[in-house]
């Protein structure tokens, strides 16, 4: 009786820890790729607004802004 009562609940446990364990790494990864996804927002804001603040600066001098961004072949 023990032994069928140990074959049969091990793996039951087996599972359910396996599945704890992957819900928590899933959680993790979820909040890891959120904080990615907040920080490159909030750099490409500040990328947009220091090329504005270019532009503004480029114009108040009178010149005209940079129409693209041209690379030269190398």
């Amino acid at each position: 009786m023990l032994v069928f009562l140990l074959a049969v609940f091990t793996p039951l446990v087996l599972l359910a820890a396996g599945f704890l364990l992957g819900v928590i790494w899933l959680r993790d990864e979820h909040a890891r790729l959120t904080a990615l996804r907040e920080d490159i927002t909030q750099e490409s804001a500040t990328l947009q607004r220091l090329a504005h603040d270019r532009d503004a600066d480029v114009e108040a001098r009178g010149e005209s802004p940079p129409t693209g961004r041209h690379h030269e072949a190398g």
